[in-house]
């Protein structure tokens, strides 16, 4: 009797390890995501910070009301997310070749940096998130071009 007492001890503290290892960190990718969603859609000004050939690091604000509601629909369709993200990033995120989403009531921004290999990922916060590749990263590089952003970089 007293070995299937420690045995259900035992058992309890494995699902709740196991709990605990796949639910936590789905737990804090939904904040994440609910708070960069929040903020990219509640901003009323969007800039581009670009580096150009040269080093040169300039801010081109975006002027079309079209092409503001564009990026913040196409940088809100979050689809996934890297949870193992180690920091050594291969896809390339850069603060020199970003998207800047401002909500001028609160004075908040939001940097959206977008990989800079081209590949269907950005980097919001401390978080990797992944939009759809095949159709928004196009729409989203389009987007962009028009004011002098062009990918990939890397």
């Amino acid at each position: 009797m007293k070995i299937l007492k420690i045995l259900g001890v035992i058992l309890t503290a494995i699902i709740l390890l196991i709990s605990a290892v796949f639910i936590l960190p789905d737990v804090k990718y939904q904040r994440a995501r609910d708070n960069a969603v929040s903020a990219i859609s509640n901003s009323d000004r969007v800039e581009l910070i670009i580096t150009d050939d040269d080093h040169t690091v300039r801010t081109v604000e975006v002027s079309d009301k079209a092409d503001v509601d564009k990026l913040k629909q196409l940088c809100c369709k979050i689809t996934g997310y890297n949870f193992f993200n180690d920091g050594d990033l291969s896809c390339g995120y850069y603060e020199r070749y970003a998207v800047k989403f401002i909500n001028t009531t609160d004075n908040s921004e939001t940097l959206v940096c977008p990989a800079c290999d081209g590949c269907g990922s950005m980097q919001i916060g401390e978080m990797e998130f992944y939009i759809n590749h095949d159709t928004t990263r196009k729409e989203f590089d389009k987007t962009v071009k028009k004011y002098g952003m062009d990918f990939p970089w890397v």
